[in-house]
C-alpha cells in the first residue's frame, strides 16, 4: 500500500478535520432564531385571500386563537397553553397546600329498609 493510502486510514486531529476547517461563518443565524424573530416581529404583515391585512406579531395571534379554542372546549389547545404557559409541574388549585378529602354522597334513589 502506498503512503498516501495509509494516510487516509489515520483519524483526523481537530485541526486537520476538513469538516471543521471553515465552520459556520460568524453572524450566521440558526433556523430557530429566524423563526423566533418572525413570530415576535411587531412589523409583520400578512394579506389574506379576502384582502384583509393582519398586522403585528404572529405569536400574539396564535396564542389568542389557542386561548379562544381552549375556552370553547378544545382540550388540545388547553393542554398546549398549560404546558407552554405554566410548565408541567404547576399546581394551580391547591396553592401548595393539601386539599381535604371530599365527601361524596351517592343517592341512587333506594330507600332505607331498616326503618
Amino acid at each position: 500500500m502506498s503512503d498516501k493510502r495509509l494516510d487516509n486510514l489515520k483519524p483526523f486531529t481537530g485541526a486537520d478535520d476538513p469538516r471543521r476547517m471553515n465552520g459556520k461563518p460568524k453572524g450566521t443565524k440558526h433556523i430557530s432564531t429566524w423563526i423566533q424573530e418572525m413570530l415576535n416581529d411587531p412589523d409583520f404583515e400578512l394579506k389574506l385571500k379576502d384582502g384583509t391585512i393582519l398586522k403585528g406579531a404572529p405569536l400574539a395571534a396564535i396564542i389568542k386563537t389557542a386561548v379562544a379554542k381552549a375556552v370553547s372546549g378544545d382540550m388540545r389547545a388547553f393542554d398546549i397553553l398549560g404546558k407552554y404557559g405554566f410548565g408541567t409541574k404547576l399546581d394551580v388549585t391547591t396553592n401548595g397546600k393539601e386539599l381535604p378529602t371530599p365527601i361524596i354522597k351517592v343517592d341512587d334513589g333506594a330507600q332505607d329498609k331498616s326503618s
